[in-house]
């Protein structure tokens, strides 16, 4: 399946969803696969690949109301009543945002990928041009 066929397909499944959140999905149902879109035959296995996609979306977006809620409180606060458990509703926050981010991230590597290393800066910009 390419990626025009999966998305009429999401848009099958879903006819009324936002085309940011059709991207989305996109990606993380592509990521899910291994970059490999083989087992995406039809609406079933698609579903089935993205009922745990989209529950853990749920859950990190569900982390990061809450913890939106508690930074606004802590921003609320008065910077001489900070305490340790203010600290502890930062790394909270900051967790949460790798999680969001680790979601999205994916390492990937394809056929002719090069590593770039700060050394080789020469080769870096005549690559970037």
């Amino acid at each position: 399946m390419v990626l025009a066929q999966l998305i009429e397909q999401l848009e099958a499944i879903e006819p009324n969803m936002p085309p940011s959140h059709t991207a989305r999905l996109l990606l993380l149902l592509v990521q899910a696969c291994d970059d490999s879109l083989g087992e995406l035959v039809d609406e079933r296995s698609i579903l089935k690949k993205l009922q745990p996609i989209e529950m853990q979306l749920q859950s990190a977006q569900d982390q990061e109301s809450a913890v939106a809620e508690e930074l606004d409180q802590l921003a609320a606060s008065h910077p001489a009543e900070f305490s340790p458990s203010h600290v502890w509703t930062l790394i909270r926050a900051i967790k949460v945002q790798k999680q969001i981010i680790d979601l999205y991230q994916k390492p990937t590597r394809y056929a002719g990928a090069e590593t770039i290393t700060s050394t080789d800066s020469t080769s870096t910009n005549n690559r970037c041009r």
